[in-house]
């Protein structure tokens, strides 16, 4: 069987919202639906790539850096979430809550 991708409906966004509100995976659920980021470009945000005065977030930028504390995207023990948890997890959270299947990233 082929997969066919697709993007979710208004309703099925906001379920999906709900259903995983305060799970590790809800911050990587609200970068891709509002700035349709890749596993790998969210897991990858460093806080120096953050402007808060000029409100914006610079993607896309490279780091060898694998100290923890300069991820966004941190686990409550403070370890980075990594692109297969979020790719591993966003599958089952739907199939959890019977929810339409679709790439992380569609």
């Amino acid at each position: 069987m082929q997969f066919t991708g697709g993007a979710y409906s208004q309703d099925e966004l906001d379920r999906l919202f709900q259903t995983t509100k305060g799970v590790p995976l809800e911050l990587g659920i609200y970068l891709v639906a509002f700035f349709s980021l890749r596993c790998v470009e969210v897991a990858g945000i460093e806080w120096n790539a953050i402007d808060f005065e000029s409100k914006t977030i610079r993607i896309g930028t490279t780091s060898n850096n694998y100290k923890y504390e300069n991820y966004i995207y941190v686990d409550k023990l403070g370890i980075r979430i990594k692109p297969g948890y979020i790719t591993h997890h966003f599958a089952l959270a739907l199939k959890k809550n019977n929810l339409r299947y679709i790439h992380f990233h569609d």
